[in-house]
């Protein structure tokens, strides 16, 4: 009788799907966050090199994945960045680092620049694991929603409103 006991004592410990989608939502924001400030970082010490990148790739990931492949380069060439960002914005890059008169960076600040990039796009794979994690439980969490919206959409929802109880406090119109 007490393992009966036991166990029903730790099914009611475990959390619910609720709370986990709230919980998995934070997780979600702070990686976001993360990502931000290393781009900053990223920013911050590459802008010597190449400060007119800055204006022209908003995206965190797609700024780490463009001073990766810049790195320490004088020359830009178009060589390996289609893929990465949209052609158009390869060619303005591409004409604005040839008219640039940037230095090139010290390589222990390069490397510094290098292991931030790394750092981002790592976070951004576990953000995109997490987020798929998310998705796939949007069925049991929010079925109703999922069903009007579809999974990606109500998984984004409740992701920006932070739970279901947010989401149902919005106004309707």
């Amino acid at each position: 009788m007490q393992k009966v006991g036991n166990s029903l004592h730790e099914v009611s410990e475990l959390p619910n799907i609720d709370q986990l989608s709230v919980d998995y939502t934070a997780l979600l924001i702070d990686i976001d966050k993360e990502i931000t400030f290393i781009r900053n970082y990223i920013s911050d010490k590459y802008r010597h090199r190449f400060l007119e990148l800055d204006s022209l790739v908003h995206h965190p990931i797609d700024y780490a994945h463009m001073v990766r492949k810049i790195g320490g380069n004088i020359e830009l060439t178009l060589d390996g960045l289609e893929g990465l960002l949209p052609s158009a914005l390869i060619m303005v890059a591409s004409i604005t680092a040839s008219t640039s008169p940037d230095k090139p960076l010290a390589e222990n600040v390069l490397q510094q620049v290098f292991k931030a990039c790394a750092r981002a796009l790592d976070l951004d794979l576990s953000r995109m694991k997490l987020f798929d994690f998310t998705e796939s439980r949007m069925g049991c969490v929010a079925p109703n929603l999922s069903a009007v919206v579809g999974i990606s959409v109500a998984a984004k929802l409740v992701g920006t409103a932070g739970d279901l109880l947010a989401i149902a406090s919005f106004p309707v119109a």
